[in-house]
């Protein structure tokens, strides 16, 4: 997988547009302000000039940078799906249930004001956690419920998922989707806070073990979901002492147990993180990405609606850069020297891959069914 949000914290601003001849024409911005190459480096074509006259209509209010930085998102996008996810790398483990039972009634918690919580370490680097679904065993019913994945490194959650349901004694779920990475370092929790509980409702725990070493006595499935999960991540069960009525990790530091859920439970997936990997090596994207935007530009250009003396005419000129002279299967135009750098780009990479993209995917379990069972 691919952390999008960090690849364009990296690669926005790197391919900027020239200045046009007039002094109020310079196309740029705080991120664009120090380029390392310029659109029209790609092809001569993409000057100011051509831009401003088959460009948006910035007669009708619009911004040519706005325009341009738009375009620009969507060829980051491409770029990291192109190299990363084609073809798309198995998950090292397969959408996965914590563990696979309710606890009984009788685990249910006295409230006193406490943050309950997972406490998640990542200890292999490059890989990368998603919390699919979040889910808590409740003595009755709620609604949105809150609960909370923090970082350790932020005061504030980085996601809240909130619960919903009519039923009594059972696990109330909501999709998650949230990502945990390896390379952030420090720790995550996933938790809640008591004092959101209705007043006639309280958290179902069970004693149960998170690690091989707390589970000596597990057998069948449970064993197994440990043991497959425990080469990507740890879990503590931690909790705090009134945290009072702030919703953001204000504590210094929680208090660990060994054998409790707290009443939460998690579907979670696995995944090899490449983000480092290109992160690390920005001058070999730069070329691809130059190409790359250069030729969503021409394209734009190519189909533009605008009206002007000039647009049929700069219009056939940017199909002829962008596909050469000929055919549509020309080699001599933009976008066949952008395949060309893209596929030397992913062989350059393939060889950089990080070690876990080589482990074999794990088992998948089925989790149909798993949560008819109580204990």
């Amino acid at each position: 997988m691919l952390d999008l949000t960090q690849l364009h914290s990296l690669l926005v601003g790197t391919v900027g547009l020239y200045p046009g001849s007039r002094p109020d024409t310079d196309y740029s911005d705080d991120a664009h302000n120090a380029p390392t190459v310029y659109l029209q480096d790609a092809h001569k074509l993409l000057r100011s000039d051509v831009l401003t006259a088959l460009g948006p209509n910035l007669s009708a209010g619009g911004d040519l940078m706005e325009w341009y930085t738009q375009i620009e998102k969507g060829a980051i996008n491409k770029l990291g799906l192109l190299v990363a996810g084609n073809p798309p790398a198995r998950p090292l483990l397969e959408a996965t249930p914590l563990h696979p039972k309710e606890g009984n009634i009788q685990g249910a918690f006295n409230k006193t004001g406490r943050f309950l919580g997972l406490r998640i370490r990542l200890p292999r680097r490059d890989t990368a956690v998603n919390l699919v679904k979040l889910g808590l065993q409740l003595s009755g019913p709620v609604t949105n419920l809150p609960l909370y994945v923090f970082h350790s490194d932020a005061a504030t959650p980085i996601k809240t998922v909130n619960l919903t349901t009519t039923l009594s004694g059972r696990t109330a779920w909501n999709t998650a989707d949230c990502w945990l990475y390896s390379r952030q370092g420090g720790y995550y929790l996933v938790g809640y806070f008591e004092s959101d509980l209705p007043t006639d409702v309280r958290a179902i725990g069970a004693e149960r073990g998170w690690n091989v070493a707390d589970c000596n006595t597990c057998g069948g499935i449970e064993a197994e979901f440990i043991r497959t999960r425990s080469p990507y991540l740890n879990i503590e069960p931690v909790y705090v002492e009134s945290v009072g009525t702030g919703r953001t990790l204000s504590w210094a530091e929680e208090k660990a147990v060994s054998l409790q859920t707290w009443g939460l439970n998690a579907v979670i997936e696995v995944r090899c993180d490449i983000t480092n990997t290109l992160l690390t090596n920005k001058d070999m994207l730069t070329g691809a990405l130059l190409h790359l935007l250069a030729c969503d530009v021409l394209e734009e250009l190519s189909t533009s609606d605008r009206v002007n003396s000039v647009k049929q005419q700069l219009k056939n000129e940017a199909y002829v850069a962008l596909y050469g002279q000929g055919s549509s299967t020309s080699d001599n135009g933009l976008a066949a020297r952008r395949d060309r750098l893209i596929k030397d780009l992913k062989a350059q990479l393939e060889k950089m891959r990080p070690a876990c993209l080589q482990e074999e995917s794990r088992k998948k379990i089925r989790i149909g069914s798993l949560f008819d069972a109580e204990y």
